[in-house]
């Protein structure tokens, strides 16, 4: 058993393949987020603004392709959350000996934390469900401390509808 370096979070592909849905959005005056942060939109009239990357268990509109500019307005670059588009994430549990990859958690919803521009899947959170781990990472061995798993993001927490996904 290895422990892992914990990394941002990183696209790692669609269930089925096709290219990474990305939608360009304004941001909003203050918005502070970096490249593999997941971000949250706020409509301001009939905009939707990039206004916080979500450090905790929230709604999140998909992952930053940018760093924010510092300037409000610019549009940046937004890795959409859809159900079929997997993230790769560091595992974390209160307890860091359990933070561990295994069979067991495959299929299972856990919550989100974001601490320092990096995400993790919460395993020891099944109250707060934000990712569904899709499977292992093939970079990590079985058992690896802060091991990295591919997760999508549960539709309950996805800010977009279908209509507009990709409008």
């Amino acid at each position: 058993m290895s422990t892992i370096a914990q990394q941002k979070a990183r696209y790692a592909g669609r269930i089925g393949g096709g290219a990474p849905p990305v939608r360009h959005f304004p941001v909003e005056a203050g918005a502070d987020f970096e490249v593999g942060d997941f971000v949250k939109l706020h409509t301001s009239g009939s905009e939707k603004r990039i206004v916080a990357c979500v450090t905790g268990d929230s709604e999140t509109a998909g992952m930053a392709l940018e760093s924010a500019s510092g300037t409000a307005g610019t549009k940046q670059p937004v890795l959409l959350a859809e159900g079929d588009v997997l993230f790769e994430v560091n595992v974390s549990h209160e307890t860091p000996t359990s933070a561990v990859t295994g069979e067991s958690i495959v299929g299972g919803k856990y919550g989100m934390e974001a601490s320092s521009h990096k995400v993790y899947c919460k395993i020891d959170d099944t109250t707060n469900k934000f990712f569904q781990v899709h499977e292992l990472s093939p970079r990590d061995a079985l058992g690896d401390q802060y091991g990295r798993v591919l997760v999508r993001v549960l539709s309950d927490v996805y800010q977009l509808g279908p209509g507009e996904k990709t409008a």
